[in-house]
């Protein structure tokens, strides 16, 4: 019992895994603004889509530009996905007007714009290592395609043909939910995994992670050496490798199959995030399970009211029971990260020695629950 209390808290899923952030000697001049994930902060509308090539004529604070004239930002080169993004502009202002309250969450959540959110929620989740429901990734697309889904379902469609006849509506989401790098391979996991499906081809998880790795890196080039891009495929490394493992043992104590398995889930991810994680930032919450338990379970049906916002604010509807819930759903993840984060957070010195130390204490719990040494 006490070596899987120490699983527990030992989990800190995917956390900080979008806070890929500008270098801190980046001197003014020419960027490639490549993802959304970048930190570049503005007092005005600003859009630029992925690939497009900005000059920024202001030094950093720190990680991160914060920009109040628009005479220092300024796109001179332009993407052939700059439509996408001002669609995506265009439609996080309509959210905004008809929802100021809660708007922010929703545009953060299925749009991946940050922008709006306060400053002090941002950071309170980040620190309780709940950063990752901020990354648009397989979770957001699975909510947002799985809509389509269940329609061709009901319209009696073949099972195998539905993932190529929805893989579309994923593309659709890539390019206005900002193309950050988990979206990026969630989508390649879709159109891999729905290939394999329509010509009857057995796809292990191996095999679909492996495909998406080595397209996605031909692809990108050096986004592959990105903080986000290992943390990314880190995490779904150690799901498939892990959750078998975990969710064996965790059904012994656990009877509710839905809890067991998001915690195998996220037992089985960190395995590699973690060392990731203190490394890179020098701190671990171990507090994060406890904010993972409660936050997780209600994000499927977080990201439904959201998409609802979302879409009903295209056609300029507002619902207030849509706000109202989304309120609540705020509330709730602002007070369990700010405890979190006030509580359980641990910085670290030595990154390079507390990282061996995650990584050596993933293997041996994995170890033990792989041979079901842990006491049930």
């Amino acid at each position: 019992m006490f070596l899987l209390i120490l699983c527990f808290l030992a989990s800190d899923v995917f956390a900080a895994m979008t806070a890929t952030s500008f270098p801190n000697a980046v001197p003014s001049g020419s960027y490639v603004f490549q993802s959304y994930e970048k930190r570049i902060y503005t007092d005005f509308p600003f859009a630029a889509a992925p690939g497009s090539e900005i000059k920024i004529n202001k030094s950093p604070n720190g990680d991160n530009y914060y920009i109040s004239n628009p005479q220092d930002i300024q796109i001179i080169n332009h993407s052939p996905l700059e439509g996408f993004a001002g669609f995506r502009l265009d439609i996080t202002d309509n959210l905004m007007s008809l929802y100021p309250e809660t708007g922010a969450l929703a545009a953060a959540l299925v749009l991946g714009n940050r922008h709006f959110l306060a400053e002090n929620f941002s950071e309170y989740v980040r620190y309780a290592g709940q950063a990752h429901i901020m990354a648009l990734s397989g979770l957001h697309l699975a909510v947002f395609a799985g809509f389509f889904f269940w329609i061709l379902q009901i319209a009696g469609v073949p099972f195998r043909y539905i993932g190529i006849l929805t893989l579309p509506v994923s593309v659709l989401y890539l390019f206005v939910g900002g193309m950050g790098v988990p979206l990026q391979r969630a989508v390649l996991f879709h159109a891999l995994a729905a290939s394999y499906a329509a010509f009857r081809i057995p796809a292990p998880p191996f095999y679909v992670f492996a495909g998406s790795l080595i397209m996605h890196a031909f692809v990108a080039g050096g986004s592959v050496f990105t903080l986000s891009f290992v943390m990314s495929y880190g995490a779904v490394l150690g799901i498939i490798i892990g959750y078998k493992a975990f969710r064996d043992v965790l059904s012994g104590w656990i009877k509710a199959d839905f809890l067991s398995s998001m915690l195998a889930v996220s037992l089985a991810a960190s395995l590699i995030v973690n060392p990731v994680v203190v490394y890179n930032f020098g701190m671990y919450n171990y507090l994060g399970i406890f904010a993972g338990l409660i936050i997780l379970p209600m994000m499927p049906l977080i990201l439904i009211f959201c998409f609802t916002a979302l879409l009903l604010s295209i056609f300029g509807i507002r619902l207030e029971f849509v706000d109202f819930f989304i309120q609540i759903f705020y509330n709730v993840i602002l007070k369990i990260s700010e405890f979190c984060a006030l509580n359980g957070l641990l910085l670290f010195a030595d990154r390079i020695f507390w990282a061996a130390a995650a990584s050596a204490a993933g293997i041996l719990i994995f170890i033990l629950a792989k041979r079901n040494y842990v006491e049930r």
